[in-house]
């Protein structure tokens, strides 16, 4: 019977072998990652093979402080991942963010605390230090062979001063700890300190720091830009070539902790639904990171990588939803045959089709004029990383959420369709000027709308005027009510003939004509003819008094 990730016990889990072991950390969650390190006799030894991401990710989640043990069987290298994940804010480093970490450290066995210390990143351990503790003197400017002497024994000779009282306490500790167990690397990092130039540091460092995150799965910010790149859906095809593998070592363990962040949906959870290689784990992986890159996320924050994990995927699925509708198999062979990055690109593509769509119907004549239902729609549409309109399937629902079906993506097509629809219908058929015609009128819920229009010119034309959506005098509404009005509905066969009419003028008319003629139907027809009142009546445009 194959061994649930979630439910293995400990005794299960040390009967497997080193690679088995490995795919089981990559799949479960941190707190049973934990408990599976814990209870492993060589744990240690199982932790140093972890993607330094996951371990990161871990501890984000589940609170460094509250994990200190772990962390301090952690490598160096993960160590230094920890720095280079939660430490910067564009190219500038905070030393601030380091504090927390460091804290972290000092509370292990004093060996382990000058074993780490020792495998970081010397470079990015001096910009630290060159931003908390100033190095005032040395033992050199002692005159006294005899207090330089002392002076070397008791503290290493050098004067310093601290940040702030707190940074006094945790530097001052940690330095004292280095300076007891390996004096030599003691002075070597604190003339490190005196001589190196802030700026010229942080730029060294930052570049290493972008060489290591490589190794993780990230790119070159500029580089990852491109994820977002445009892949028209109509010509694409899986390339005929095989993929080359990305990441990845012989060893090591494939990350899991990205997945685990933000669980698939839809076609991609069937094509996952058995089990996720160690190639599959790895493209995911640098597809998130490139698009938490592209995006500027924060990539200390849980919440925002979460929250991109969550977009990223949502889009391969729809990508995979696109080429392979809910075949499980077919969508399986798409993740094997094809990059996930340009999976991602499709499904983002998708997106792009859609406000360029709504782009072309916003800057047209009847772009300002449309009815806030439609509105709500078409606004999410807009930016540039397009968003699905909650209002597209719960009308008069504000908001926006991350496209993540091709179902929504229909969804919004249909809209579109009608608005399409609506810009031909004024542009093409009806022969009255937007917006020009409706200067100075009084219009009951804001601004003329394309409903208030039509129904208005609707008006006229049953009043015996002109079909135009010139102005309605008060005298004209009770007389209006008594022509459309039948059972505080519109009468049946005036909506027949007026739908029939739309969809002669332009195919789907009839669907822009039953919402007009529904906006009379609550807002004019239902009202007794008594209690009419001018000013306040919709999808009609009435002259002020």
């Amino acid at each position: 019977m194959p061994i649930v990730p979630q439910k293995i016990t400990g005794q299960q889990f040390a009967a497997l072998d080193r690679p088995e072991q490995l795919d089981i950390l990559c799949r479960v969650g941190n707190r049973k990652k934990l408990q599976l390190l814990f209870d492993a006799a060589d744990g240690d030894e199982l932790l140093a093979l972890l993607p330094p991401q996951d371990l990161f990710l871990l501890a984000r989640e589940l609170g460094a402080d509250q994990i200190p043990e772990l962390l301090g069987m952690a490598t160096p290298e993960q160590w230094t991942a920890f720095f280079d994940f939660d430490c910067w804010t564009g190219d500038r480093f905070d030393a601030g963010a380091a504090r927390p970490w460091l804290a972290v450290l000092l509370d292990g066995e004093e060996p382990r605390i000058v074993e780490i210390l020792l495998g970081l990143n010397f470079e990015l351990l001096t910009l630290i230090l060159l931003q908390e503790v100033q190095v005032v003197s040395g033992p050199e400017e002692l005159e006294s062979e005899a207090e330089r002497g002392e002076a070397l024994r008791r503290d290493g000779g050098y004067l310093l001063e601290y940040r702030d009282e707190e940074g006094a306490k945790l530097y001052g500790a940690l330095l004292d700890i280095l300076f007891r167990h390996h004096a030599d690397f003691f002075r070597y990092l604190l003339e490190a300190v005196r001589a190196e130039d802030e700026s010229l540091l942080e730029e060294s460092v930052y570049r290493q720091r972008a060489d290591r995150l490589v190794d993780q799965g990230f790119s070159a910010p500029d580089e990852a830009r491109a994820v977002y790149a445009w892949l028209d859906p109509e010509r694409y095809t899986i390339p005929a070539e095989a993929k080359i593998p990305l990441g990845g070592s012989a060893t090591g363990a494939a990350p899991g902790a990205l997945l685990q962040l933000a669980r698939p949906g839809g076609t991609l959870a069937l094509a996952l639904a058995g089990g996720i290689d160690a190639g599959t784990a790895w493209e995911l992986t640098c597809l998130i990171n490139r698009t938490l890159l592209a995006d500027g996320a924060d990539c200390g924050d849980i919440d925002e990588i979460r929250a991109v994990a969550g977009r990223t995927l949502g889009l391969l699925n729809l990508a995979l939803e696109y080429l392979a509708g809910n075949d499980a198999d077919k969508a399986r062979h798409c993740l094997d045959e094809e990059y996930a990055e340009r999976l991602f690109r499709l499904g983002f593509s998708l997106t792009l089709r859609l406000r360029q769509r709504a782009r072309a119907v916003v800057q047209s004549a009847v772009g300002p004029l449309l009815d806030r239902r439609f509105r709500d729609v078409i606004e999410p549409l807009l930016p540039v990383r397009p968003q699905f309109p909650v209002a597209a399937r719960h009308p008069g629902q504000g908001g926006a959420q991350p496209f993540a079906a091709l179902q929504e993506v229909r969804l919004v097509e249909a809209w579109l369709d009608q608005m399409e629809v609506q810009r031909r219908l004024f542009e093409d058929h009806f022969r009255f000027p937007l917006p020009a015609a409706v200067d100075d009128l009084s219009v009951a819920a804001g601004e003329p709308t394309l409903s208030a229009l039509f129904l208005t010119a609707l008006a006229n034309r049953l009043l015996g005027r002109p079909f135009m959506p010139q102005p309605l005098v008060a005298g004209d509404v009770r007389t209006l009510h008594g022509l459309v009005t039948r059972g505080r509905l519109v009468d049946p066969e005036l909506r027949r003939q007026t739908l029939t009419w739309l969809d002669s003028l332009e195919a789907g008319g009839s669907t822009f004509g039953e919402y007009c003629l529904g906006r009379w139907d609550d807002e004019f027809c239902a009202v007794a003819v008594e209690a009419l009142d001018p000013r306040y009546l919709g999808g009609l445009i009435v002259s002020s008094p």
